[in-house]
């Protein structure tokens, strides 16, 4: 039922009450004003709203600080609430030094901006890319994190005795030559990707926007080439050891953690769902029933309320 909250309870895994369902239609506005910070040379593109201890929001492949436009304001009620445009994404620079992507100076950028922002106490909202990046950097920076909030995302290696045929072979082809006509000649990523992992119809003026920050070829490198980084199978080996690393820190760290899940989902099915649920301590579902990839598009009242509400019972307000 799209308008009601699953009730069960899974092992360390608890479950939020039932909270009242959107009533408004998400708006195409994004009524935020754009900051800059100078990380290792290039500008890092971020928004915020709010005061008190920092919400950071870290989006996925392929957009950029537009998806939470819908939540920033509701969360701001509960804190500082700061969206970031990884590097390569939105309005962030996207040169590649040396002409080639690399995991650790990707993520190298990411690490500066909390820096340079000089930010503590922090909870983390992550999914897709932004959970590889934010994940290793809870990880190896855990005495900055409050908590952390996950939905869509990398939460263990990608291996293909966990994959369904489908994703094994969608995989492949993300990570292989294919990339450059899909990602960067045909902007796929983008045009058609992230509509088909929404189930409300964008607006165009919302298309636009998505679209904006990935005019050409040039500007859709990191499209094409962040997959490639992200380890399938143990290769590339130096990211599945970070990602090794961080899975098993997941499942022994006393954090709080909020779980969003919907069906089918795309990159947390059934399977890693309930891996999720049965290795992560300290955990609490909220389980949308009908649900893709891009879960802020379809349910930002959702998901920012039980937010705020997991906030006042862990108190990490």
């Amino acid at each position: 039922d799209l308008d009601t909250w699953s009730a069960f309870r899974h092992g360390a895994c608890s479950i939020m009450p039932n909270v009242a369902p959107a009533t408004t239609t998400p708006s195409a506005a994004f009524p935020f004003e754009s900051k800059f910070v100078t990380v290792n040379g290039e500008p890092m593109h971020y928004v915020e709203q709010g005061n008190g201890k920092p919400i950071v929001l870290l989006h996925g492949l392929p957009v950029h600080v537009y998806v939470w436009r819908n939540v920033i304001p509701l969360l701001a009620e509960k804190g500082r609430v700061i969206a970031v445009d990884l590097h390569g994404f939105g309005k962030s620079g996207k040169k590649l030094p040396g002409g080639k992507l690399d995991f650790d100076i990707e993520y190298g950028y990411l690490e500066g901006f909390f820096a340079a922002l000089n930010l503590s106490d922090i909870l983390l909202v992550v999914q897709d890319i932004g959970s590889v990046f934010g994940f290793h950097y809870a990880h190896t920076h855990a005495e900055n994190i409050r908590g952390l909030v996950l939905f869509e995302c990398v939460a263990r290696p990608i291996e293909d005795k966990n994959l369904e045929f489908s994703d094994r072979i969608a995989n492949r082809v993300v990570r292989s030559s294919a990339s450059y006509l899909i990602a960067r000649v045909f902007n796929g990523f983008v045009s058609g990707f992230i509509p088909s992992a929404i189930l409300r119809k964008l607006s165009k003026e919302e298309m636009r926007a998505y679209s904006e920050p990935f005019p050409d070829k040039e500007s859709r490198v990191i499209l094409s080439s962040i997959p490639q980084v992200v380890a399938l199978n143990g290769k590339p080996a130096a990211s599945a050891a970070k990602i090794a690393a961080y899975s098993k820190w997941l499942t022994e760290t006393s954090l709080p953690k909020l779980f969003f899940k919907g069906s089918p989902g795309f990159l947390v099915k059934e399977n890693t769902a309930a891996w999720i649920e049965a290795n992560m301590r300290n955990l609490t579902t909220v389980d949308l029933g009908k649900g893709l990839h891009f879960f802020t598009e379809d349910y930002p009242e959702e998901f920012a309320g039980a937010i705020k509400e997991w906030m006042n019972e862990k108190k990490l307000v």
